[in-house]
């Protein structure tokens, strides 16, 4: 009786191991746990860099305000990134910057994404630099991709001097697309030398209702 008890107890222990042990789903506190955000000024602009460490794509929502001497908010903008990576880094412009603020708060929520299937492993890029940077920009993947943002950040001396976005609609699988980005410029839109860039895969990503 007591080995069979004993056996009893090892069997429901067992089965409790392999069926009541579910993956446990991420709340939106530790998905945004799991986001590095730094900003970086250039000329009288300004990026934010977000690097998505969770093991899924996550959907973010920002709010940037901008404050004065008195803590008012002088000037807000809200982004909204629809699908971003899993461990990937992405580059976003704040449109317009106040020439005259003091501080800035960011704040962000971050969810799983709904009905968004992303597909960033599925492009491949081929760069030349010439009069201007250019990407040959391939869906190796066998969806169409509904949505996709390039992004390329010039550098001088290692520091940023210019950014521009280019966006690719309904790339076809097994389809190319090739893509221009504009030469940084200062204020007076003169154009700016530059050593270096970097293009950035800001978001690739199809709606999937079926899901």
């Amino acid at each position: 009786m007591k080995k069979r008890l004993l056996f009893l107890i090892g069997f429901i222990f067992l089965l409790t191991g392999c069926f009541d042990n579910p993956e446990v789903e991420p709340t939106s506190e530790s998905l945004k746990d799991n986001i590095e955000v730094k900003t970086e000024k250039y000329l009288d602009k300004e990026l934010l860099f977000l690097k998505n460490n969770n093991k899924k794509n996550v959907s973010i929502n920002i709010e940037i305000d901008y404050l004065n001497d008195e803590d008012t908010i002088i000037y807000n903008e809200a982004k909204n990134i629809l699908s971003v990576s899993s461990n990937s880094e992405i580059v976003i412009k704040v449109d317009n910057v106040p020439d005259d603020y003091k501080d800035m708060k960011i704040d962000y929520d971050v969810t799983i994404p709904g009905y968004i299937e992303d597909y960033v492993d599925s492009i491949e890029i081929t760069r030349t630099r010439g009069q201007t940077v250019k990407a040959e920009v391939k869906n190796k993947g066998d969806n169409t991709i509904n949505n996709i943002s390039l992004g390329t950040v010039y550098y001088k001396n290692k520091k940023i001097v210019g950014y521009d976005e280019e966006v690719i609609l309904d790339l076809k699988s097994n389809a190319k697309e090739n893509v221009d980005f504009f030469n940084p410029m200062d204020k007076n839109h003169e154009f700016i030398t530059y050593d270096d860039y970097k293009i950035y895969i800001n978001y690739a990503y199809s709606f999937d209702y079926n899901n």
